[in-house]
């Protein structure tokens, strides 16, 4: 019995040992999405909107940063805040979001954030998912799709900023 014990102890020990931190990204690069959300949306479906063709200034990060796209070994899902921009609208009115992106072949969800909590709010941060967005990411210009389920109808037409932040991963030079 006390032998069983002392190996599993040791196992352990050793199985925390030999764990190691993942690496620090060597950079990070934003972009944002807006559109415009109409009044008098159901709470029954979740809404999507297609934002096709945005730029992601990739290159000019990458550049300023000293790396090429051959470089880049993986990106990921960092940071997401979700806002409206003009108006001054209490946000609480949504259940759900989730931003996803897309081509012909895929469709990959990047962040989400599911049964938002009630209060008021004029900012809303999203969760990263843990996709490897390297094949898609790794481009000029982006289809991007926000879906967006209300718990109440929204009160009037606003217009919503999504800025998206992701971190790279390269190989250094």
């Amino acid at each position: 019995m006390r032998v069983s014990l002392y190996i599993g102890l040791c196992l352990m020990i050793g199985l925390c040992l030999s764990c190691n931190k993942l690496p620090d990204p060597q950079f990070t690069f934003s972009t944002s999405v807006n559109f415009d959300v109409p009044p008098s949306l159901n709470t029954v479906e979740t809404h999507y909107f297609t934002l096709p063709n945005t730029p992601t200034f990739i290159d000019l990060s990458l550049a300023q940063e000293g790396f090429t796209k051959d470089d880049i070994t993986s990106i990921i899902s960092q940071n997401a805040r979700f806002t409206e921009v003009d108006e001054n609208i209490n946000l609480d009115f949504i259940n759900s979001i989730v931003v996803n992106a897309y081509t012909l072949d895929e469709n990959v969800e990047l962040f989400y954030l599911e049964n938002i909590q009630f209060g008021n709010k004029e900012d809303i941060f999203l969760l990263a998912s843990i996709s490897e967005l390297v094949d898609i990411l790794n481009e000029d210009f982006v289809n991007f799709e926000v879906g967006i389920r209300f718990r109440q109808i929204p009160p009037a037409n606003f217009r919503a900023d999504v800025e998206l932040d992701f971190s790279v991963f390269a190989e250094q030079q």
